[in-house]
């Protein structure tokens, strides 16, 4: 038909090959080898809830008004542009450090004279000083959320080597394309909830560094 012809003529090649889990789906007849972090992401989140109350007898997480509607727009495919990856992080940010019941926890530690700390750092020593957990494990631990943390105003406010160290912590590489960066950005962040909860979860007579 006509219509086919024109519309033929703005084809446009694909770039790059095929997927290589549409060739093992479609050709080879073998499921998909990697997993939808989305698909964990609620789960690991309600978890560590559990776990950690389980343990400590406090709430890791206050009351939070927005959660539901956050676990329904959290995914990768809004990550289409700068703004898109930027807004997941804040939206990441929003559902843990915002989320942290901070001042329950520095109840429960000590804290040097004249020191400040945020929720994401008030939880690290919340988890050094109650566990134990080795100081080092337990900044390692929490590295990618400090970097969801800078990412989240990375549009207005980091720039060069700040933003790169943000987008390092968080274990994403800012060269992939950006659905790309949403999908690793989720990786980063629901592999820690599985980490904070196999620490809470084991029994810490040995080194924690042994088995991390």
């Amino acid at each position: 038909m006509w219509q086919q012809k024109i519309w033929a003529g703005f084809n446009v090649k694909p770039e790059g090959g095929v997927s290589e889990e549409l060739l093992d789906s479609q050709v080879r007849v073998k499921p998909a080898r990697t997993q939808a972090p989305e698909r964990y992401l609620e789960k690991g989140y309600r978890f560590l809830e559990e776990v950690f109350n389980a343990k400590f007898g406090i709430r890791l997480f206050q009351e939070h008004k927005e959660i539901l509607q956050l676990f329904k727009k959290i995914n990768r495919f809004r990550s289409t542009n700068p703004e898109g990856f930027f807004s997941l992080a804040k939206d990441l940010n929003k559902l843990f450090a915002e989320a942290i019941n901070t001042k329950e926890l520095q109840n429960q530690i000590r804290i040097p004279n004249d020191t400040k700390w945020g929720s994401l750092k008030t939880l690290e020593n919340f988890l050094v000083q109650n566990v134990p957990l080795n100081a080092n494990v337990a900044r390692d631990l929490m590295t990618p959320l400090v970097g969801i943390y800078e990412l989240r105003h990375a549009d207005t406010h980091l720039r060069g080597s700040s933003l790169d160290n943000a987008y390092s912590m968080s274990e994403v590489d800012k060269n992939l394309d950006f659905i790309f960066q949403g999908f690793w950005i989720l990786m980063s962040f629901v592999n820690t909830l599985y980490k904070l909860i196999e620490v809470i979860k084991r029994n810490m007579t040995e080194r924690t560094e042994h088995f991390l």
